[in-house]
């Protein structure tokens, strides 16, 4: 695709901020993570409440596919990281098949009064990263939170009197000023994008415009051409 034929598409994506031009807008269209970075800003400019809410989808070694909500906790060097319990399922099927797809949507009003959907597909390989590297995460989150992934067991089958009793317990200890380590079961794992893919329709276009990513063994994203 030429450049004349990337900005054409950048503009139909609404992608394209009104001061970029040229060689800047093929830059822009061709760098999937600012188009992520660019979208997701819109997202929350819209004032959506889970912006960075997403579907994962795992699979385990039997081709069986599952999935389930997570939320995007750092964006590190176009690297997607989010955080859960090591006793989960999706970490299982992460051990057996370390690949997933993370799925946004984000759907709204934009400040000219136009209705955007947006899809976001990025897949690619999954691994653990260590607890050194998300340990801030852990004590970036709300005391409830971190009380939640302290004593919760994400798929085992709940005690909820019991759960409330000890949440209470340990809420009245930590508004007191102890600290709760952070558990082992508390992991974050990091996506490392192969296809990242943008779908976007404005008001009732019948044709949804696209971008497809594929990413090079070089390193090196190339644009695909898609329908």
């Amino acid at each position: 695709m030429d450049a004349g034929g990337l900005c054409d598409r950048l503009r139909h994506l609404h992608v394209r901020d009104d001061e970029l031009a040229g060689q800047d807008a093929v830059n822009a269209v061709t760098n999937p993570d600012d188009i992520f970075q660019r979208w997701r800003c819109d997202a929350r400019a819209a004032q959506l409440v889970m912006p960075d809410s997403a579907i994962i989808t795992t699979c385990s070694r039997l081709g069986q596919a599952s999935a389930r909500t997570v939320c995007l906790r750092r964006m590190d060097e176009g690297r997607f990281v989010f955080l859960t319990d090591s006793r989960s399922k999706k970490c299982r099927e992460l051990a057996e098949n370390p690949k997933a797809v993370v799925t946004f949507l984000w759907a709204f009003v934009d400040r000219s009064g136009l209705r955007i959907a947006r899809e976001v597909r990025i897949g690619g390989a999954v691994q653990p990263q260590p607890p050194s590297a998300y340990e801030d995460l852990y004590w970036s989150l709300i005391p409830n939170r971190r009380i939640r992934a302290y004593i919760c067991e994400q798929g085992a089958a709940a005690d909820w009197d019991r759960l409330k009793e000890r949440h209470d317990q340990l809420l009245v200890e930590v508004e007191a000023g102890k600290r709760l380590p952070m558990p082992a079961h508390f992991v974050a794992y990091e996506l490392f994008p192969c296809t990242m893919e943008f779908y976007e329709q404005v008001e009732e276009e019948e044709v949804c415009q696209s971008l497809q990513f594929i990413r090079a063994e070089s390193g090196a994203w190339t644009l695909e051409e898609s329908s």
